[in-house]
């Protein structure tokens, strides 16, 4: 939860100190009251340091070496150990302190060079400035937990952050909406990496380095999830032995910290996995917080309400310490102007509500390092891509063998068309008719202007971004690979820190994504069971009612619900009508008034039939309040 940020008067007109300090001053939610900045003619560094692991208390940012190197550093490296053997590091520090994470990748850089950056393992931002060459390498780790967003100005001159707002602090320019990212967010469909909110503010990719020299700006690759091995094991289960030991490693890496550590707890497969391993694995104090719903109604309540299972695993380990959070009395745009100031960019996440009621909790109780479950169900994976896998194999019969399997776990009718559609033929079908009937595909693109799709050249965009089966391992890479994943973690990570909180994510760790693109599709999904292979690595972790459920909270009901019961009469949409004009569709914004009306009036007897409007809603409500925001 660090902060990194710097300016480069590439054009030498200005002095960098006068600049470091505005947006130091913007960052003071990241780190130590003082700033750490590093200052030169044409180039000054900054740092706001949060100190959350043991070996950050001896840490200084900037670090400046006596070779001419300046590194500025965010994030926690977890393969330590085996990087400080390979380096012989143990020879060249200070025995009278620990060896920090900021040692490790100075003298990783000074051996491999940019070769190291694919050697470490993870979450950071990491800029490194060489003096001697003059090249200043932004680096950012392969899933884009800790990011750095840039921006090249007039005469060339280059500034850089870990949050937009640094970069608007600075004064250096005026910001302008990014068309893509506003059509993009009215999709609910990240397009691109590199893309912010603003037409004049980049972010750099998951697993790439920005070298930036006098002259230019070179965007290069240093890790892809493509090149990922394959993982082969005689026994089945050689597959869960080899999964726990990873994943004991990565939540007991993500458990580096001073102090007592706080778990978001749902009670589903992926939380209840990481507080059995904690709890497991470290003598620290184990803090889990859970929502709970329980004035909804019966009907609602049972969609959503998870405490059985939230209570069988704290009966299972009563040394946890419990919190649950009454998240029924909250509501989506109770806290608006506070994300809205906190969080940069646009956001569609509709239950952030839900997280920030979460990340205060924890504040309250001291926690400053929180983990959740953070996308547990892509990188292991349902392998629900087994069933079009087979089916292009030629495998009809393990197929539907399989097919029926899974129908009975999951408590769906096997016989039903629907379901076959659904999970055999779409993955197969739906992509290619995407391709051919885009208005069709994505069901959002008659909310958007006619000039909004044509200055974007959306439709081709679109067309580009869907791709077409090919084999269980491609499908399960580009789920991994999404734009999602770093604009996810990055609206999380920036609601979290507004209130002094780090998140960590352990199923985001590289070795277990690697491990489970790696292994076969029916280690995945086997005898009906998706995600096989952690349901049987948490054998003896987990009870059985929550090791085998498939079910889980419907979360919808609650954003619904209160939404139209006290959101409604916070809207300031009519009020901002004018700023969404250029991008959405009239017939959407001329029949604002009624459409409203009209949802609020259904669909307070049933919520989830009023979902997608109520949606919709929200995401022009929050896009209005940004782009007033944007032009004060």
């Amino acid at each position: 939860m660090s902060a990194v940020f710097g300016y480069w008067s590439r054009s030498g007109n200005r002095k960098p100190l006068p600049v470091l300090k505005k947006m130091a001053s913007s960052l003071s939610h990241k780190g130590k009251e003082t700033a750490g900045l590093k200052a030169f003619p044409e180039i000054g560094l900054g740092n706001r340091l949060f100190l959350s692991t043991p070996e950050s208390y001896f840490e200084t940012l900037p670090l400046e070496t006596s070779d001419g190197l300046i590194l500025t550093y965010d994030g926690r490296i977890d393969n330590r150990e085996d990087l400080i053997e390979m380096i012989g590091i143990d020879t060249c520090c200070d025995h009278n302190r620990p060896i920090t994470d900021a040692d490790i990748i100075i003298h990783a850089f000074r051996k491999w060079g940019k070769d190291s950056f694919g050697k470490l393992i993870g979450d950071f931002a990491i800029v490194i400035w060489d003096q001697k060459d003059k090249r200043l390498h932004c680096v950012v780790d392969p899933m884009g937990y800790r990011p750095i967003f840039y921006s090249v100005l007039d005469k060339g001159d280059f500034i850089f952050a870990s949050e937009i707002k640094a970069l608007l602090a600075s004064k250096l320019f005026h910001p302008k909406p990014n068309e893509l990212f506003v059509a993009q967010y009215l999709l609910a469909t990240p397009l691109k990496n590199d893309h912010t909110g603003y037409s004049n503010i980049k972010k750099i990719s998951p697993g790439h380095y920005l070298c930036v020299t006098e002259e230019n700006l070179q965007n290069v690759s240093f890790y892809s999830f493509n090149n990922v091995k394959s993982v082969y094991f005689k026994r089945n289960n050689e597959y869960a032995d080899a999964f726990k030991s990873l994943f004991v490693k990565a939540v007991t890496s993500r458990l580096r910290c001073n102090k007592d550590v706080g778990i978001a707890l749902s009670g589903g497969l992926d939380s209840s996995s990481i507080c059995s391993v904690a709890q497991a694995y470290t003598n620290k104090e184990i803090h889990t917080f859970s929502a709970i719903f329980p004035n909804l109604p019966d009907e609602e309540r049972k969609l959503i309400d998870e405490r059985d299972y939230v209570c069988l695993l704290l009966k299972k380990y009563p040394a946890l310490a419990k919190c649950f959070i009454r998240c029924d009395t909250l509501s989506p745009l109770q806290h608006i102007d506070f994300m809205l100031k906190h969080i940069d960019n646009l956001f569609w996440g509709v239950n952030l509500y839900i997280s920030l009621a979460l990340y205060r909790a924890a504040k309250e109780k001291g926690i400053t390092v929180f983990l959740n479950g953070l996308d547990g169900d892509t990188v292991v994976s349902h392998g629900l891509e087994l069933f079009p896998d087979y089916l292009f194999k030629g495998k009809w019969y393990k197929m539907a063998k399989n097919f029926k399997m899974y129908c009975s776990f999951c408590n769906i009718n096997a016989l039903n068309p629907i379901n076959w559609w659904k999970l055999v033929l779409a993955p197969i079908i739906k992509p290619i008719l995407g391709k051919i009937y885009t208005e069709f595909y994505y069901e959002n693109l008659k909310l958007l202007s006619k000039d909004l799709k044509t200055n974007c050249q959306l439709k081709q965009l679109l067309r580009d971004n869907l791709h077409t089966f090919k084999n269980s391992h491609l499908y399960h890479v580009e789920a991994i690979s999404s734009p999602v994943f770093p604009y996810v973690l990055e609206i999380e990570n920036q609601l979290a820190s507004s209130v002094g909180i780090e998140l960590r994510s352990p199923f985001l760790d590289r070795r277990l994504i690697e491990f489970c693109l790696g292994i076969p599709v029916d280690e995945k999904l086997q005898q009906g069971r998706s995600r096989f292979v952690l349901r049987e690595a948490m054998r003896g972790f987990l009870p059985s009612k929550i090791r085998l459920r498939y079910s889980k909270g419907n979360l919808g009901v609650n954003f619904a619900r209160n939404f139209l019961e006290k959101d409604v009469k916070r809207l300031h949409i009519l009020k901002y009508i004018n700023h969404i004009k250029p991008f959405v569709n009239p017939a959407h914004t001329n029949n604002l008034p009624q459409d409203i009306a009209k949802t609020t009036r259904y669909g307070l007897n049933n919520p989830l039939q009023q979902l997608q409007n109520i949606i919709r809603i929200f995401q022009l409500e929050v896009l209005g309040r940004w782009l007033h925001k944007l032009d004060e």
